[in-house]
């Protein structure tokens, strides 16, 4: 079936133009709407290309030759955007208000507060906080303490300084003569108007011991036991022992916190050349010795009735042990000799764990230990010489990883010891000898001196007649039990005549 074709008439003059002038104007229509929306939301230009030697005019939209003003002129430029787009950026954020009772209107962006928390969360998750926060805080409180003698009189040139790791108001201090004095900590009265320490050293009592007092250490429970050693006034060989160690129950603790003297158990035990004894920090009840003789070190039980004696094991280094020092897992002891070696004990083992012979440097014979601090992780020791040398080793090889000071020739300090915070953050040590009466704190993962005290002399015409020596013993404590700085250590030094606490402080670190 043929489909019908449409007839479709010719279009007139008019009829074309009319349908050209809707479309003319359709077009500009388009054309002002795509104006408007430009100027309403004009997009962002694509950064020039960079050309070394030239710079571009946006402006001009051309590149023009680098000059010393285009330069300055640039900088400018890029200066003013980025505080326009901080500017926005600030506007842009929502803060949320919080109202607190009684507190009005707080603001908090929990943007910035979330950002923040992410960023302490990484920065402590690296140890961050423990390597840069506390070594700042530590030197804060170290660096305000104001360190004073105290007038204690002694007979002799003092040895030996315990303080008490419970009782934070009680210590120790022996001479050279074997006078023993147990000292309190007490609180000291200001007058009005007068600028009076805030506490200072009490004498308790005295003992008298029979030759010079090597070491003391106090018990590390509550009970107010201390360890004390001594050379004998004999005649010291290894066929007949002068000197020993005794046991000494000093007294109990009262509510307030002092101590009450008495006398009631003493035990002895007889040993050549004892030099230290530690407490081992697992089992309480056991202590080893560092001595003279062939074994040089022993490990003795003190509370048992019967005292057994447990004799180290011989080996190349035989000098006498003049340092100790427990790992944290209480079955190796760290043993430092007077000739420098270091060789480790381990009481479960016939045989000495280890042995490290000390070398020569430049001609020169090394330092004798006289004291050692093994750290928790049972693979650094802190190390002190009788040349003043100070340094973190590593066990595992027995190298030097940090020195805090080095070691000085034809130098011998027969009494230098330091102190290791319970954070295991900083060092503290005496014995510089540019500086005789500071007592310096170092940082014990880079080594840096984060702050350094300079002790007071005496003041009152008793304590002036000593001269007034380096510091050589220093030592860490708690503050009082009850007062703002209970956690905060403390510096108590030695020198040759004197003791040095700590008195007052400057100012308040923690503001």
């Amino acid at each position: 079936m043929a489909r019908k074709k449409r007839r479709v008439g010719a279009a007139s003059v008019e009829d074309e133009d009319a349908a050209r002038r809707k479309f003319l104007e359709a077009l500009e229509a388009q054309r002002a709407n795509a104006r408007k929306q430009s100027a309403e939301n004009p997009a962002e230009t694509q950064a020039a290309t960079a050309l070394p030697g030239f710079y571009y005019d946006e402006s001009k939209k051309r590149y023009f030759r680098s000059s010393p003003a285009s330069e300055r002129r640039q900088r400018e430029q890029l200066e003013l955007k980025q505080q326009q787009k901080q500017v926005a950026e600030q506007k842009s954020q929502v803060n949320v208000k919080i109202r607190h009772r009684g507190y009005g209107v707080t603001s908090h962006n929990w943007v910035d507060y979330l950002t923040q928390r992410q960023s302490d969360f990484s920065w402590s998750a690296r140890g961050r906080d423990r390597r840069e926060l506390m070594p700042q805080l530590l030197a804060g409180f170290l660096s305000s303490q104001v360190v004073e003698p105290q007038d204690v009189r002694t007979q002799g040139r003092l040895t030996a300084l315990a303080l008490h790791p419970r009782a934070t108001n009680l210590g120790a201090m022996g001479a050279s003569s074997g006078q023993l004095d147990i000292l309190g900590l007490r609180r000291m009265q200001s007058e009005p108007g007068t600028e009076a320490p805030s506490q200072g050293v009490m004498p308790i009592v005295s003992f008298d011991i029979d030759g010079v007092i090597t070491a003391l250490q106090w018990r590390p429970v509550r009970e107010l036991d201390l360890l004390v050693c001594n050379l004998g006034s004999g005649r010291r060989n290894s066929q007949h022992p002068s000197g020993g160690v005794s046991f000494m129950r000093v007294g109990g603790q009262g509510n307030e916190g002092r101590a009450v003297m008495s006398n009631s158990r003493v035990k002895n035990w007889q040993f050549v050349d004892p030099w230290t004894a530690k407490w081992n920090p697992v089992d309480g009840s056991n202590f080893s010795v560092g001595c003279g003789g062939s074994s040089t070190a022993a490990y003795v039980d003190a509370v048992g009735h019967i005292g057994t004696i447990q004799r180290a094991p011989t080996g190349t280094i035989t000098s006498d042990v003049h340092a100790q020092s427990f790992y944290s897992t209480g079955q190796v002891v760290l043993n430092g000799t007077k000739d420098g070696g270091l060789w480790g004990w381990d009481l479960r083992s016939p045989s000495r764990a280890y042995e490290w012979e000390a070398e020569m440097v430049a001609g020169n014979p090394a330092g004798s230990v006289l004291d050692v601090h093994v750290l928790d992780d049972c693979c650094r020791a802190v190390v002190q010489r009788s040349n003043g040398e100070l340094r973190l080793l590593d066990l595992r090889n027995c190298k030097p990883v940090v020195e805090f000071v080095a070691g000085l020739p034809k130098r011998y300090l027969p009494n230098l010891r330091c102190a290791v915070d319970t954070q295991e953050i900083v060092v503290v040590a005496g014995g510089d000898t540019q500086h005789p009466q500071a007592v310096n704190s170092y940082e014990l993962q880079h080594g840096r001196c984060v702050a350094s005290v300079e002790v007071k002399t005496a003041k009152s015409s008793t304590m002036s007649e000593k001269r007034s020596t380096l510091v050589q013993q220093v030592q860490l404590k708690s503050g009082l039990y009850d007062s703002r700085y209970a956690e905060t250590p403390e510096i108590w030094a030695l020198s040759r005549n004197e003791l040095y606490i700590c008195s007052s402080r400057t100012n308040d670190p923690t503001e």
